[in-house]
């Protein structure tokens, strides 16, 4: 395995796959013993006196033109357990802090096809506020707090832009409102 760049966050990596070139990207340092996870992808539901509501982000995402529906997310720093990475990446990104976690999912894979890039889904209630005031520069991310009938209008239009992740998580909230798991 050949390392063709060398960034911070994401580098190029060549290999072969059946005798021929094969390009992948890896936030790891060495793909090949590293199979740990990258990051935390975190499904927030908050009790509100208007019925359950999920914490949903809109974040500007350059590798795909605009904006990208979904759930805050966030890398997991070293040492760092996945609990605790949701807890802080859902502060920073959301104002919200973590009450309960729900469910904690295996390590899953954004896009094997193109990334070894994988995260653990934490399931949580919250409480609290949301405010952008802890978003680091950089990041372009509006939180909102969406009851069912809401997400099903959002996952009625054909313009938005999001991850199989979060289809799944909000066409289930739109149909059932009610969590994922409990």
């Amino acid at each position: 395995m050949k390392k063709l760049t060398d960034n911070k966050w994401l580098n190029l990596f060549e290999t072969e796959n059946a005798g021929k070139p094969y390009f992948f990207v890896s936030r790891k340092k060495d793909p090949a013993t590293n199979k740990k996870p990258d990051a935390v992808v975190i499904v927030a539901y908050k009790e509100t006196d208007e019925g359950l509501k999920l914490i949903v982000t809109k974040e500007l995402r350059v590798a795909i033109g605009g904006v990208e529906w979904g759930f805050p997310a966030g890398l997991i720093d070293d040492g760092e357990d996945y609990e605790t990475t949701a807890r802080r990446e859902l502060k920073e990104e959301t104002g919200l802090d973590v009450k309960d976690v729900i469910y904690t999912s295996e390590q899953i894979y954004n896009s094997a096809g193109m990334t070894d890039e994988s995260v653990i889904m934490v399931f949580v209630t919250v409480t609290g506020t949301i405010t952008n005031k802890n978003v680091q520069d950089g990041e372009n991310i509006h939180t909102l707090a969406l009851g069912n009938w809401e997400v099903a209008q959002l996952m009625n239009r054909n313009d938005l832009k999001m991850g199989a992740k979060a289809w799944f998580v909000m066409d289930h909230f739109a149909r059932t409102g009610k969590k994922w798991v409990d």
